[in-house]
């Protein structure tokens, strides 16, 4: 974090990361609140974990929320739809 404030010297109220698929909230770079989404269909055991954040007149709400999905149709669809990069997925999602 410390390098991405080095090049992204602005100072903003929020700070909204993603890549791990994983919903974050925590107070750390420059006590700024860090907030990650989560992921909706990307969890091995069928089970979406996301954030809906809300944001109203300078007032923000993050609501953290998870869904079971059928994780064995969506393979299923991936392939019979000829999802491009479709087993790529498969093997590091599923």
């Amino acid at each position: 974090m410390e390098r991405i404030a080095l090049v992204y010297d602005v100072d903003v109220n929020y700070v909204l990361i993603g890549h791990t698929h994983l919903p974050l909230y925590a107070v750390h770079w420059n006590c700024k609140p860090i907030l990650n989404p989560g992921s909706i269909g990307c969890g091995k055991d069928g089970i979406a974990r996301f954030a809906i954040i809300e944001l109203d007149d300078g007032l923000v709400n993050v609501t953290y929320k998870q869904l079971e999905y059928d994780k064995e149709k969506l393979i299923r669809d991936y392939r019979k739809n000829s999802v491009p990069y479709g087993e790529k997925f498969i093997s590091m999602f599923y």
